[in-house]
């Protein structure tokens, strides 16, 4: 019998074995060096299709962080003169005594709450222009979209940058699980938290020194994670 590896650095994609009923060698002689080529070819092929499909996902997960921003910050434009004239009103109608205080007070109320929800809708949604985050060794640059550990540019999926990004953008913050979910997968997703699992275990063997004792990505049991600083 005949085995052979598909290899793309380290990363061994698919084995094959060759053999035959009556005994004999299935590779002849010499022919050896011509069935590692073909699967060499076969190996580059499937790296090139997955490297193409990590393009393509990456690019439809930047055009959709457009489209939320942009989205968000019309929706500001739109509710912000829209409540701040709602409080107003109940200020003035407070001050005059005329209407029910205690609808006047609930309208109030209610008007404030909206603009802390507002607030906190475009904190979450705006894309930063600040530098980039720098923690122990770990550069995550949000403009450019790289991450780099000590220096050397890693590479990530676009599901863990996602969610590495979205962690980036609010340091010392405890993001919840169906939070990131949201952000990486889409909201249809919000409860598959395995999936968060996994992409933070694989960010976690690429980022950390030691992975079974994290000091970048950080749990916060039955909550979420948040990423260390901040």
């Amino acid at each position: 019998m005949a085995v052979a590896s598909d290899i793309v650095g380290e990363t061994v994609l698919a084995a094959l074995g060759l053999a035959r009923d009556d005994g004999i060698a299935p590779v002849s002689d010499g022919r050896d060096a011509l069935l590692l080529s073909l699967l060499d070819q076969v190996a580059l092929a499937l790296e090139r299709s997955r490297l193409e499909e990590d393009s393509r996902e990456f690019t439809a997960l930047r055009e959709r962080d457009r489209i939320r921003t942009t989205l968000l910050a019309t929706i500001g434009d739109e509710l912000k003169p829209r409540l701040a004239t709602i409080t107003s009103a109940a200020t003035e109608l407070r001050r005059s005594g005329v209407a029910d205080k205690g609808l006047v007070s609930s309208i109030g109320t209610e008007a404030s709450r909206l603009q802390r929800y507002l607030a906190t809708l475009l904190e979450f949604g705006t894309e930063p222009d600040q530098g980039p985050v720098e923690i122990g060794g770990i550069s995550v640059d949000l403009l450019h979209r790289i991450v780099s550990k000590d220096g050397k540019e890693v590479h990530l999926t676009p599901k863990e940058y996602a969610v590495l990004a979205e962690l980036a953008k609010h340091p010392g913050r405890v993001l919840t699980h169906p939070h990131l979910l949201k952000v990486a997968w889409g909201p249809a997703q919000e409860h598959q938290t395995e999936y968060l699992r996994v992409a933070i275990r694989a960010l976690r063997q690429k980022l950390e020194k030691d992975p079974s004792r994290p000091r970048i990505i950080l749990n916060e049991p039955a909550v979420g994670y948040r990423l260390a600083g901040g």
